[in-house]
């Protein structure tokens, strides 16, 4: 027989009508970590090339 784990329940925006049961991902900014990079005026134009 499994363990039996708690219920957890989180406050979000849902994306669709209606209620669902499976996986979450829980992505915040204590777990998200994005470099940050200045970039300078002059550069903006050759960045969207690059992206």
């Amino acid at each position: 027989m499994s363990e039996q784990r708690p219920e957890v329940r989180k406050q979000g925006l849902g994306v669709s009508a209606g209620i669902a049961f499976g996986r979450a991902f829980l992505i915040g900014r204590d777990t998200l970590h994005a470099p940050r990079h200045h970039i300078e005026t002059d550069d903006v134009d050759t960045e969207v090339a690059r992206l």
